[in-house]
């Protein structure tokens, strides 16, 4: 886990379009969401490197490269 991507989390799960169709993410406590993540080993990231095909990805990879990571999983 780094700050890029759990950020990309929270984006993610605020998303109007997906707060409409999931009633579930509406007024969603991210104590809770922080608290399943906080379970992860947290690595820190610098600059992001562009170097995938999808640059919205990179922070991904980056934060496995970081992690040394054997996998990634998508």
């Amino acid at each position: 886990m780094s700050v890029p991507v759990l950020a990309e989390i929270v984006e993610v799960l605020r998303r109007p379009e997906l707060t409409r169709r999931f009633k579930s993410l509406q007024g969603l406590d991210l104590t809770e969401i922080f608290s399943i993540v906080q379970q992860a080993g947290v690595v820190q990231v610098g600059e992001v490197p562009a170097v995938s095909r999808d640059s919205k990805d990179d922070k991904f990879l980056a934060t496995a490269v970081a992690g040394r990571a054997s996998y990634v999983v998508s």
